[in-house]
């Protein structure tokens, strides 16, 4: 073989050899990125599940606060809770 068709193949070899290497690094990182993935979407269904059960309490609380406003029991439950 003549010397430059040596040498075009090592150029090539060497691409292939850093191109492999590149591929190998986004794989992992992939790998890594949909392991954190998932991790944060269960952090974000328990936010998610606290938000959900805070906002039906605060519901709930101006429910019986309307409630017992309407009705004129308020008065009477902070005299109670004094």
């Amino acid at each position: 073989m003549a010397w430059w068709v040596i040498q075009e193949l090592t150029k090539l070899r060497a691409k292939i050899t850093s191109t492999v290497q590149v591929l190998t690094h986004l794989k992992e990182k992939l790998q890594f990125v949909n392991a954190e993935n998932l991790v944060e979407k269960q952090r974000l269904q328990d936010v998610e599940k606290l938000v959900a059960g805070v906002s039906r309490s605060s519901a709930l609380s101006k429910g019986l606060k309307l409630f017992f406003t309407q009705t004129r029991l308020w008065g009477f439950l902070l005299l109670i809770m004094e």
